[in-house]
């Protein structure tokens, strides 16, 4: 789409795998990679008509302050776009009372170090921040076929034991109704 994508990862050995990939496709004039912090980098103002994420907000533990500052970022008419798992319902509290698929949510949150939210607390997010939402889809079958997937492919022998016991419990979690995954699209006002 000759569109000029600039990512941003905290590790310094993803961004250069992410640059060495991005100059064996031939894409370096239109693609850059910046080694930060994306929660406490500055923020430039108006410069992208999209902020696009895909699983790294998973990990942030504020996500209202997070889309408050990146909103920011959004020229007039810009959007905020991301896949994510969410949670479908509320776990229980207590840890020593939770039966199997709450437990197994709570271990899937520590594996990916996440902190999932419902996708009611996404749409209060964006509604707060001011932006609208024009797109949201439910993608919980495609999520479970793909893990299911990965589980049954020969790379599970191959990856790390914690890796694909997180493909499990994800897998799981999902066909417990307990995590959705969803596609949503947010617009800045002009």
């Amino acid at each position: 789409y000759e569109c000029q994508v600039r990512g941003i990862d905290l590790s310094d050995k993803r961004c250069r795998e992410a640059d060495s990939l991005t100059n064996l496709v031939g894409l370096s004039h239109l693609v850059s990679f910046q080694c930060d912090d994306f929660l406490t980098m500055e923020v430039p103002a108006g410069l992208y008509d999209i902020l696009w994420g895909q699983g790294a907000w998973l990990q942030v533990p504020d996500k209202r302050d997070f889309v408050q500052r990146w909103s920011g970022c959004l020229a007039e008419g810009g959007r905020i776009a991301f896949e994510h798992a969410c949670l479908a319902r509320p776990a229980k509290e207590a840890p020593e009372e939770q039966p199997a698929p709450e437990k197994a949510l709570a271990e899937l949150e520590s594996s990916w170090q996440a902190h999932l939210i419902s996708p009611q607390n996404w749409l209060d997010i964006f509604a707060a921040t001011g932006l609208t939402v024009v797109h949201q889809e439910d993608h919980t079958q495609i999520f479970v076929d793909y893990y299911t997937r990965l589980l049954q492919s020969t790379l599970a022998g191959r990856v790390p034991s914690a890796e694909s016991e997180g493909w499990r419990r994800a897998r799981d979690c999902a066909d417990a109704g307990i995590i959705s995954y969803l596609r949503l699209v947010a617009e800045k006002s002009a």
